[in-house]
């Protein structure tokens, strides 16, 4: 029955976005990831070490160096349910022409249909894939950009905070 509800919550996510793909399962991601995007969900696959997903404290910056422009970090709080942007990479920043970092996901322009995504991804604990994605809420509106979501668990199993890894373009 959760798999039936999760297959209709995605069908439902996939209909109100506005993106030109959005892709999940380990394979299916896989073969549609950059190779940088592939290396940093290589990295949390390792990390996750049978579990459905690592914590925070399993990465360190240091083994992450050429992948950290590339990576955004939320936090998720609960009551109600919002994403906090604890870190933008540079590359993000420059590309998007703005540093969103402390912001709300869903006080920022077009930020609400990232926040069904997220929700998506925290509900289930599962990475997915959005590709063409418009950006937004950038002066620079002419880019898009593609984002693999990967989602950290607390202590207790639940997500708690969960990693963007994004490439933009023209």
């Amino acid at each position: 029955m959760k798999e039936r509800e999760k297959q209709k919550a995605l069908e439902k996510l996939e209909k109100l976005t506005e993106v030109g793909s959005l892709t999940v399962g380990d394979s299916a991601i896989r073969r549609a990831l950059w190779p940088l995007g592939l290396k940093f969900y290589d990295l949390w696959c390792a990390k996750r070490a049978g579990r459905k997903a690592p914590e925070r404290k399993d990465f360190r910056p240091a083994e992450m160096v050429p992948l950290l422009p590339s990576i955004s970090l939320y936090s998720v709080e609960k009551n109600p349910q919002r994403f906090k942007i604890i870190l933008m990479g540079t590359e993000f920043s420059d590309s998007a022409g703005i540093d969103l970092t402390g912001k709300y996901m869903d006080e920022v322009p077009g930020g609400d249909m990232a926040c069904l995504r997220a929700g998506w991804m925290v509900k289930y604990c599962e990475p997915l894939l959005v590709q063409g994605v418009p950006l937004a809420w950038s002066r620079l509106d002419y880019k898009r950009y593609d984002a693999v979501g990967l989602p950290l668990a607390g202590g207790g199993g639940a997500v708690d905070k969960f990693f963007y890894f994004n490439k933009f373009y023209i």
